[in-house]
């Protein structure tokens, strides 16, 4: 009858209306927001930038500057020259990053994500394979999560998005065997590193990084022995597959991170020396000793 067609109908809508009310949010309605822009010179005054040379006396250089077209441009010259001081056994490393923050007597001055699970870098590079650090709000200032980032030779732009899923928490350089995924709310510092042992010039251009949400953000740690899977063919090939042609580049990372000084330089202020030094001495974050947890 028609009422019991009109009874059905409002049996239905509430039925949705409440599966709506009590279900998981849809985040991935959530729109994009920038974290950094860099259109004038203003847009530094939050950023450091410095290298080995200025950290313990190594040969690496580096510079930022803001360019016309309204980017940012990170340049400089990788060296892995040893410094005079015999106690240095690694060098090598330039480093753009973000002020740490200072306190406040209401609210914080952390990096908020918000309801987002990835962070966007908006890039034009040279080839080499950057670090991307977060630094989390823990006891220990060394700590950082890590996710790498490939780029392509110029002249185009491309977009990396890396879910906080696929960062790798370090201390000093080493993986940890225990990981946790950084609250996307209190991110201290983000940082750009170059530490790839390869000397040379180097080159990335940076025109925005944004909050953004990764539908397929799924974990791929193994937590137990901080393993990931690599899904991402950093040279131009897929599965057999060309994605040469590909605008947008989700990036994964491997427990075979870049570790040395370098690695650690994001959680010291430019002008401090005392943490790089001491895991230069030490000879932390060589590849060939074994991941400390």
């Amino acid at each position: 009858m028609a009422w019991q067609s009109v009874v059905n109908a409002v049996k239905r809508s509430v039925a949705g209306a409440a599966k709506r009310l009590m279900g998981p949010p849809d985040f991935s309605r959530s729109k994009p927001f920038a974290l950094f822009q860099f259109r004038t010179a203003n847009d530094l005054k939050q950023w450091v930038c410095t290298s080995d040379k200025k950290a313990f006396g190594g040969h690496s250089t580096a510079k930022v500057e803001v360019m016309p077209e309204g980017y940012v441009r990170f340049s400089g010259n990788l060296s892995t020259k040893l410094p005079s001081n015999a106690d240095v056994v690694r060098s090598g490393f330039c480093l753009l990053r973000t002020q740490r923050p200072k306190p406040k007597l209401f609210g914080d001055t952390y990096i908020k994500l918000g309801t987002h699970n990835a962070i966007e870098f908006e890039i034009r590079g040279d080839g080499r394979a950057y670090i991307a650090n977060l630094q989390p709000d823990t006891y220990r200032e060394e700590d950082l999560h890590q996710a790498t980032i490939y780029t392509r030779g110029g002249p185009h732009w491309q977009t990396v998005q890396i879910p906080l899923t696929e960062f790798l928490l370090t201390y000093r350089g080493y993986v940890q065997n225990e990981q946790s995924i950084i609250n996307g709310d209190k991110i201290k510092t983000l940082g750009i590193l170059l530490a790839d042992a390869r000397d040379g010039p180097f080159q990335l251009d940076i025109r925005e990084i944004r909050a953004v949400t990764m539908v397929d953000a799924d974990p791929r740690m193994d937590r137990t022995r901080a393993r990931m899977k690599t899904e991402w063919a950093p040279h131009g090939t897929e599965n057999g597959k060309d994605t040469a042609t590909t605008t947008t580049t989700t990036t994964t990372t491997t427990t075979q991170t870049q570790t040395h000084a370098g690695a650690n330089a994001d959680s010291s202020d430019s002008d401090s020396t005392s943490d790089s030094a001491q895991s230069q001495r030490s000879g932390s974050g060589s590849g060939s000793e074994p991941h400390r947890g």
